[in-house]
């Protein structure tokens, strides 16, 4: 699956993928570290 992040300063604050039909994101205002934001998108899919 790819997933595209987009942010600054080393934050994640947005994420995109798809999978199937589907088209997922996530948005944090704040950011998250890469890290955390692969850890939520595992949890999703």
């Amino acid at each position: 699956m790819e997933v595209t992040m987009k942010g600054d300063a080393g934050r994640v604050h947005l994420a995109v993928w798809t999978s199937g039909e589907y088209t997922y994101s996530v948005s944090a205002s704040a950011g998250m570290s890469r890290g955390e934001m692969t850890a939520l998108i595992r949890e999703i899919a």
